[in-house]
């Protein structure tokens, strides 16, 4: 062997070794003794040959201490990552692609709730939880400068393990392992389209004979058949246009797909079942218990042996929770299956349109919660803004997912080259929510009644001049270019055109979702809801911040725009394009009826940009904060409520151009300066 040859082969090996003792560095210790402050008496941790621990302990308090502590050794990362899932936080170590699952479960509100029950333990629930807690604890702070790999590599270390921490856990499982709401917006739907007696004959009835726990007042002894026989043509006829009603959805994945494969609510059962003394070869029963959990890596469950005090289990635990959820002691073995029973409930809200803060409950006004989450997200230097409305009934959680954006991520996973949504504004958003960030380019034939973003780019759209705007409109994309272009973000969520906070969204609000008269009506309706809502509406101080710089207003409406028109023919900022790295923003100064009336005169005729009373700033992040919240719409579709952060994301998205698109929707060739922002014209 040349010298060469040695010596890159021996640096090989050196790295190699080196590699190797970097990596056992975080590998628990096993083997020895190990004083650790906490514990009242010593503890001993047995390993068996497939590294299942068995812990004896003379006291319950010591027992989970070091269930805790093992916990830590073998899952530490595993732990971390439920924790900040429950917690809403994982976009802060892994960045962006977490975004969609924090706003989920800030929404949803889970660790909040974990918060307020960990404050509320009882007398034999509490000691055990913190002495588990605090064996955690005593675990990581074991490792302390020898992290798992998995926190090296994202260059952070864990923080203090909380009572919370192990109690979110414990509610996202019981989230994931219920599915009930999806059922409930599946009867919801059949009830709309067929009425609630024909609806309730697709479901079938409950057996006779089978268990009931508790006979109620009007619970029948057995269960009647369909009033309407299976065979009859009323459930035929029910049958065929429920197949109807759900094929132009074939396809669409609930929004609960979007969510990582550990937390998707997978359709299944699980299962369990006993074998009888009789039929076995010891003469005693077996118990046999299949959870139906997805597979994942690390696993969902724990193995370990407990003993000390009165307890005496052995099964599987879940990390980051003490005790052993399906196993046997001495006497008795246990397992758990779900039931799918009716566990969770929707509701549908109907709040004040004078006041979008206010909801109605039982003929009264109540004030709505509203709260602003801040999601850090790692690589970026101003965090992500959820605002949440609750209701004393939970969280308004309409907004959070549609189910064209988890198809159009499913697109860009699988290496799609164009995406062409046939749809209306509030469907292209929900695409553009799905494809920002990647090159998948988007193709729009206009399916809706709108169609703003296609009459931007010059598409023919439905009228008596275009009876066939869909083929009309593939012809006009064939020789299209493709352009890179920027999207605006309010509060997270992506918008192609324009975000509307005042007068446009009470309305927007009020009209979704239209009925089949108010899609027909189309601008008309519209109007006539901006009439109804600017005759109550008062416009509230304002505090806009433009890239910094602080602006005060007594606005009507603000119009945040990334495109040029605003509804089907205003042109609101004929100065905006799509790839200068800027928002345009236009704000209608006004307290009552006759502002509101002259700002939507002015846009429709295009004599805003005289009016003295209309005010606009270009800038890269814009902040709202008025002095009661304000409702927010984005791309025409009902949003969120105020305060509300809007950025551009620069050349964030792939569009195909007609040749009929204004030449002026985009930049000139020359480089885009630096300095043009916060510019008031």
């Amino acid at each position: 062997m040349k010298p060469i040859q040695k010596a890159v082969v021996g640096a090989l090996a050196v790295a190699s070794g080196g590699l190797a003792l970097w990596l056992r560095r975080s590998l628990p210790r096993t083997r020895g003794t190990v004083r650790v402050p906490g514990l009242q008496a010593g503890v001993q941790v047995l390993r068996d040959r497939w590294g299942v621990p068995h812990v004896y302990a003379d006291s319950a308090p010591d027992l989970f201490f070091a269930q805790g502590y093992v916990h830590a050794q073998d899952r530490l990362w595993q732990m971390e990552l439920q924790r900040r899932l429950a917690a809403g936080r994982v976009a802060e170590i892994v960045g962006e692609k977490a975004v969609p699952v924090d706003r989920l479960f800030r929404v949803l509100g889970l660790y909040r709730s974990a918060e307020v029950c960990a404050a509320d333990l009882g007398p034999e629930s509490r000691p055990v939880l913190e002495a588990y807690v605090a064996g955690v604890n005593a675990g990581m702070e074991a490792q302390r400068g020898r992290w798992p790999l998995e926190f090296r590599l994202l260059g952070f270390e864990p923080e203090e393990w909380r009572l919370a921490d192990t109690l979110g856990w414990v509610k996202v499982m019981a989230w994931n392992l219920g599915c009930n709401w999806t059922t409930e917006l599946m009867r919801a739907r059949l009830a709309a389209c067929l009425g609630p007696e024909l609806a309730a004959d697709l479901e079938p009835p409950y057996p006779v004979g089978s268990p009931i726990l508790m006979q109620g007042e009007g619970l029948p002894e057995g269960a009647a058949p369909p009033p309407n026989g299976w065979g009859g043509p009323a459930l035929q006829e029910a049958l065929r246009r429920a197949a109807a009603l759900w094929e132009p959805a074939e396809g669409a994945r609930e929004p609960a797909a979007d969510l990582p494969s550990g937390l998707q609510q997978a359709p299944g059962a699980s299962n369990q079942w006993v074998v009888a003394g009789s039929r076995t070869a010891t003469g005693r029963p077996i118990l046999a218990n299949d959870t139906h959990l997805l597979m994942q890596l690390p696993a969902f469950w724990y193995q370990n042996h407990l003993c000390g005090s009165d307890v005496h289990v052995t099964g599987v635990s879940l990390p980051g929770v003490p005790g052993v959820v399906v196993g046997h002691n001495e006497e008795v073995a246990w397992g758990i299956t779900i039931a799918w029973h009716d566990d969770q409930d929707l509701y549908v809200e109907r709040f004040d349109p004078e006041n979008p803060g206010r909801y109605e409950f039982q003929g009264r006004w109540l004030e709505a919660e509203v709260r602003r989450e801040e999601i850090r997200v790692k690589g970026r230097s101003v965090p992500e803004v959820e605002t949440v409305v609750a209701t004393r009934h939970g969280p308004i959680v309409s907004g959070l997912v549609g189910e064209a954006t988890p198809l159009a991520r499913q697109a860009v996973e699988g290496g799609i080259d164009a995406v062409f949504a046939v749809g209306g504004d509030g469907t292209i958003n929900e695409i553009v929510n799905g494809l920002a960030g990647s090159d998948v380019v988007l193709g729009v034939l206009p399916g809706g009644t709108g169609n703003v973003w296609a009459r931007e780019l010059g598409l023919p759209t439905r009228s008596l001049r275009h009876p066939q705007p869909l083929v009309e409109s593939a012809r006009a994309l064939v020789p299209g270019t493709i352009h890179r272009i920027d999207l605006g973000q309010a509060n997270g969520r992506y918008f192609l055109q324009w975000a509307g906070v005042g007068l446009d969204a009470e309305v927007n609000r009020i009209m979704e979702p239209r009925t089949r008269t108010q899609k027909h009506l189309g601008a008309v309706a519209y109007v006539a809801a901006g009439v109804a809502t600017a005759l109550h509406m008062a416009g509230p101080r304002v505090r806009i911040w433009v890239d910094g710089k602080r602006v005060y207003r007594q606005a009507i409406l603000i119009v945040i725009c990334n495109s040029q028109l605003y509804g089907a023919v205003a042109r609101i900022a004929p100065g905006a394009h799509l790839d200068d790295g800027l928002l345009d923003v236009h704000v209608f100064a006004g307290t009552g009826f006759g502002d509101a009336l002259r700002a939507t005169l002015g846009v429709l005729t295009g004599l805003h940009v005289r009016d003295p009373r209309h005010s606009m700033f270009q800038g890269r992040t814009i902040r709202i904060e008025p002095s009661r919240p304000l409702a927010v719409a984005v791309d025409g579709e009902p949003y969120s409520l105020t305060p509300i952060t809007c950025q551009v994301a620069p050349q964030a998205l792939s569009v195909l151009v007609p040749p009929s698109a204004c030449p002026d929707l985009f930049m000139a060739p020359e480089h885009v300066s630096e300095d043009r922002a916060a510019t008031k014209t």
